[in-house]
C-alpha cells in the first residue's frame, strides 16, 4: 500500500498571555479526522483529513488540512472503505497523516510559543550488572 499525503492548509492561535507562565499540568490532545472518504478505482481511494491539536487549559490549538490519497491492492482499498464505513480509521492511515504534519505543526507551536505537542520523552536508566573481577 502506498500512501501519499498532502497539506493544503495549516493554522496556529495563541490564546495564553505571553507574559503569564504556562500552567504546571498542560494537557495536549491531537485528533486525526478523516473526512469524504472516497474509492476512486478497485485500487485507490482518497480522503480529506483534519489534523486538530488543542491544549488543556487552552492556551492555543494547531489545526492542518490536507487530503490523503492510497495506493494498494483491491482488497487493501475494501478493507480501508469498510473500516472507514464503521468509523475505525486504519491505523496506517493515521500514522502516516500524523508523521507527515507533525513536523509542520511544531514549527507553528513554536513560532507561536506554545509547547510543541511532543510527548515527553524520559530517558531509562539501565542499572550496570555488577561483573566480577577476578584480580
Amino acid at each position: 500500500m502506498n500512501v501519499k499525503v498532502l497539506l493544503s492548509y495549516i493554522s496556529g492561535e495563541r490564546f495564553w498571555e505571553h507574559e503569564k507562565p504556562f500552567p504546571q499540568q498542560l494537557q495536549i490532545s491531537i485528533n486525526v479526522n478523516l473526512i469524504d472518504f472516497e474509492t476512486l478505482g478497485k485500487e485507490e481511494a482518497s480522503s480529506r483529513f483534519i489534523v486538530s491539536v488543542q491544549y488543556i487549559p487552552s492556551v492555543g490549538q494547531v489545526v492542518a488540512k490536507g487530503k490523503l490519497i492510497v495506493n494498494g491492492e483491491e482488497n487493501e482499498i475494501k478493507q480501508i472503505r469498510e473500516a472507514n464505513e464503521k468509523k475505525q480509521v486504519p491505523l496506517a492511515l493515521v500514522q502516516a497523516i500524523s508523521n507527515f504534519t507533525i513536523g509542520e505543526i511544531i514549527i507553528i507551536s513554536k513560532a507561536l510559543g506554545i509547547p510543541p505537542p511532543l510527548p515527553l520523552l524520559i530517558p531509562q536508566v539501565q542499572e550496570k550488572p555488577q561483573s566480577s573481577s577476578l584480580v
